[in-house]
């Protein structure tokens, strides 16, 4: 008779994100108000390549806009929903 263990692992993680590259607006895909992120903590909050933020904004799959000066910024109710549900692709080798 084979005896089988479950081990529980519990982390706990601190992301600090920096007034600059950060900003409250209007999702039009969400509807409202959200907090929009630079691609840099975009790509650390949902734990993948900051060109992967952008082929998943390109898709669809993520919300985005772009400022006058070209600068692009993500949601973030729609990050942490692919984060949740898992369908991101893991972090590739080449974070930028």
């Amino acid at each position: 008779m084979k005896k089988k263990a479950a081990v529980t692992i519990e982390t706990e993680r601190l992301l600090v994100i920096r007034a600059r590259d950060h900003a409250v607006t209007w999702c039009p895909r969400c509807a409202r108000r959200a907090s929009m992120l630079a691609v840099q903590e975009a790509a650390a909050v949902a734990g993948i390549s900051e060109r992967r933020i952008f082929q998943l904004g390109e898709s669809g799959a993520i919300h985005f806009s772009e400022t006058a000066d070209g600068k692009t910024f993500f949601c973030v109710p729609s990050l942490l929903k692919l984060r949740d549900n898992g369908r991101a692709l893991p972090r590739t080798t080449n974070s930028r």
